[in-house]
C-alpha cells in the first residue's frame, strides 16, 4: 500500500485536523458515508478507503439517513432546493401546487420543475408552453 504522506498532510492542513483517523471519525459520527466524506475532504473515494484501511478506521457502507445534506451546499442553494423539490411553490405571496401550475401552463410537472431550477421562479410560472418548440403537452 503506497500512501503519499504529502497528500495526507495537505488534506490535514486544509481541514485543520490533527490526524486522518480523527478527521474520518468526525465525519463518520455525523453520519456521512465514504463518498460524502471523500467529497468533503477533497480526495477520491478509493483514496479515502485506502487511507481508512491504512490507519485502521472502519468506514460505514453508506451514509446514515439523518445526514442531510449529503454534500456541502453553497449559500442560497438550500432554499432553492426546497423550492424545486417541494410539491408547492410560493409565488407572489400564494402557495401554489406544482401540478396545478404545470397544467395551467400546458406543461408537465417535471418540465415545470426543470424551469424553476434553470429559469428561476418568476419566468417559470409566467411563460406558457410554446407549441412550436416541441415537448410533451400535459393532459388535462
Amino acid at each position: 500500500m503506497n500512501i503519499r504522506m504529502s497528500k495526507v498532510q495537505a488534506v490535514l492542513d486544509d481541514n485543520e485536523a490533527a490526524s486522518i483517523p480523527e478527521l474520518l471519525q468526525y465525519y463518520i459520527n455525523l453520519g456521512h458515508g465514504p463518498t460524502q466524506i471523500a467529497n468533503f475532504i477533497g480526495v477520491d473515494r478509493r483514496t479515502l478507503r485506502c487511507w481508512a484501511k491504512h490507519f485502521g478506521v472502519v468506514l460505514p457502507k453508506r451514509c446514515a439517513k439523518h445526514a442531510f445534506p449529503k454534500s456541502p451546499m453553497p449559500e442560497g442553494c438550500l432554499a432553492r432546493s426546497v423550492e424545486v423539490c417541494s410539491d408547492y411553490v410560493l409565488f407572489e405571496g400564494q402557495r401554489l401546487r406544482v401540478a396545478d401550475e404545470a397544467k395551467r401552463l400546458g406543461i408537465t410537472s417535471q418540465a415545470l420543475r426543470y424551469r424553476v431550477r434553470n429559469w428561476g421562479l418568476d419566468r417559470a410560472l409566467t411563460e406558457k408552453r410554446d407549441p412550436k418548440r416541441g415537448g410533451r403537452q400535459c393532459e388535462s
